[in-house]
């Protein structure tokens, strides 16, 4: 299980861990962040099963965070030390609301009921990717579901251009010459789509090779895109691109 923390104190931190220890000892990979746009961060570039939250540290930014998680797979566990907050925080769909200091009996309850929500998602995920798995291994499916901050746009393959680093975002940029802001790193991108004729020509482009429209070789190599745009090849990555330019 990943999990993603935001407290207000170490100590509250390390309670959540130590609840873990002691009442799920499986294997858990555990974030920890110190600030909201941290926590939003992390949420969109990141998949995560579960994510603590403190609303008391700013009840602005929780509430915004809530909002935007509401959607997202993650089950989202409130703690607070003003109960107040659990009202207006129960108006979205959130997991659970714990209390700090968190409470055994009150986590171990929220977290049996979050485990059997996350074992039916995966289940109902695994169906489903199976067969969407078959379809990709078939050929029938040459589409990219690419994440921005509204939601998810699917697109074609050869739809795209190329795709560049924006720190922890993506800009992609389509052949009818629009572009898209995406909440995740380009290496998500590239896990996703080399192999399906794109090739990562620097650290921070990802172009497809069919709008290359040419390869200026020298010190300082480039490609240019078919869209006019010219694009620096790092040196460890030009032969490769000259091999699968000529396959």
């Amino acid at each position: 299980m990943k999990v993603l923390i935001l407290e207000d104190t170490q100590a509250d931190v390390d309670r959540i861990k130590d609840l873990f220890g002691q009442f799920h000892p499986e294997p858990h990979i555990f974030e920890q962040v110190s600030s909201y746009e941290s926590m939003k961060t992390s949420c969109f570039n990141e998949d995560f099963d579960v994510v603590f939250m403190n609303i008391d540290m700013d009840e602005r930014k929780s509430l915004e965070l809530i909002k935007l998680k509401a959607n997202d797979r993650a089950e989202m566990i409130l703690t607070s030390k003003d109960n107040e907050m659990m009202i207006e925080a129960y108006k979205h769909n959130i997991s659970g609301f714990l209390s700090n200091p968190i409470d055994e009996e009150a986590f171990v309850n929220t977290m049996e009921r979050i485990k059997k929500k996350i074992n039916l998602w995966g289940e109902s995920r695994k169906e489903e990717y199976g067969h969407f798995k078959e379809l990709i291994d078939s050929g029938q499916i040459n589409r990219i579901a690419l994440t921005t901050l509204d939601g998810y746009v699917i697109v074609h393959y050869d739809d795209i251009i190329r795709c560049e680093a924006n720190g922890n975002y993506t800009s992609v940029y389509f052949h009818d010459g629009s572009f898209l802001m995406l909440t995740k790193t380009l290496k998500h991108y590239a896990s996703k789509l080399e192999g399906n004729g794109f090739f990562r020509v620097h650290k921070t482009h990802l172009v497809n090779l069919d709008y290359i429209r040419s390869y200026v070789k020298g010190k300082n190599s480039y490609v240019e895109l078919k869209d006019g745009s010219n694009i620096e090849v790092s040196s460890r990555k030009k032969q490769t691109l000259v091999e699968m330019l000529n396959n």
